[in-house]
């Protein structure tokens, strides 16, 4: 019995993990090989933790090929928990400096391994992410409200409300969002909010996929409950942002001890390598 060639190992091989994770998480990877003798054996790494991170790890196994085969099955998976979107895993055969055969990569997690064989692509094309609610960076007074993807992450955002708090000073405040590359001048996306903002009021603003979104704004004798205007921002569909990309405020007219309150926003989120 024999394998495919790209599945073939040599003595002294490894069987090596590549992972990245958005939360902590207890995983294993075995392998089994059939060797040119006939006598199968198994490569192990397990139980060895990831982080949260989003940072690359490797893991390999201590034990090495004993003579030349061919890997007939393996699989990587968690122990315990993790949901679609938290891990992604590629397992390869490791001669010491580079990998001789990639066995299986795609998202493991909760009663979800991945198998010899299986490619899932990192991102949105392998299927759904993680979805996370985020409470974002709380600015200090006179300061603009910024976001960015983490590095080896994807998103898409699907809501974002922020609230600014108006001082006394007597000016009109003018709230935009921004969506861009990390470059100021590449913005992807832009809406204003029409309706100003004045001493002593409160303005939150939402902003949500699919749906129009109302802003509210309360204070000077008004309530939260009390409609001033309502907007029709709808985020794109096709807007996914990558490492580096920022979700940010620019207000015109900020005053000195005007706040804006940390964002809430719910992204979906794909980890990649």
């Amino acid at each position: 019995m024999t394998g495919p060639a790209r599945y073939r190992i040599k003595e002294g091989d490894k069987l090596r993990t590549s992972t990245i994770a958005n939360t902590v998480l207890t995983c294993d990877t075995v392998a089994t090989i059939l060797y040119d003798d006939g006598k199968t054996g198994q490569l192990r790494i397990p139980d060895f933790a990831v982080v949260d991170t989003r940072t690359l790890e490797d893991f390999q196994s201590t034990d090495s090929a004993r003579m030349d085969g061919w890997v007939v099955d393996a699989y990587a998976g968690v122990k315990a928990n993790g949901k679609r979107g938290q891990c992604f895993a590629q397992v390869v055969i490791w001669d010491g400096s580079q990998f001789r055969a990639v066995l299986c990569r795609g998202y493991i997690y909760a009663l979800r391994n991945i198998s010899l064989g299986e490619f899932t692509e990192p991102g949105p094309g392998g299927g759904e992410g993680f979805i996370r609610t985020v409470t974002g960076t709380n600015p200090a007074a006179n300061a603009e409200a910024s976001d960015a993807v983490p590095s080896n992450a994807i998103w898409k955002l699907l809501s974002y409300s922020i609230v600014l708090v108006a001082d006394a000073n007597a000016a009109n405040r003018t709230l935009r969002f921004v969506i861009d590359d990390g470059a100021a001048a590449n913005r992807r996306w832009v809406t204003e909010d029409t309706t100003a903002i004045t001493a002593g009021q409160t303005r939150t603003r939402v902003i949500q996929r699919g749906y129009k979104a109302a802003m509210n704004i309360g204070g000077s004798g008004l309530t939260d409950t009390d409609t001033i205007a309502s907007i029709t921002d709808t985020l794109p569909d096709d807007l996914v942002m990558v490492e580096a990309y920022r979700m940010r405020t620019i207000t015109p007219g900020l005053q000195a001890t005007d706040n804006y309150a940390a964002p809430i926003f719910q992204v979906e989120e794909w980890l990649v390598l």
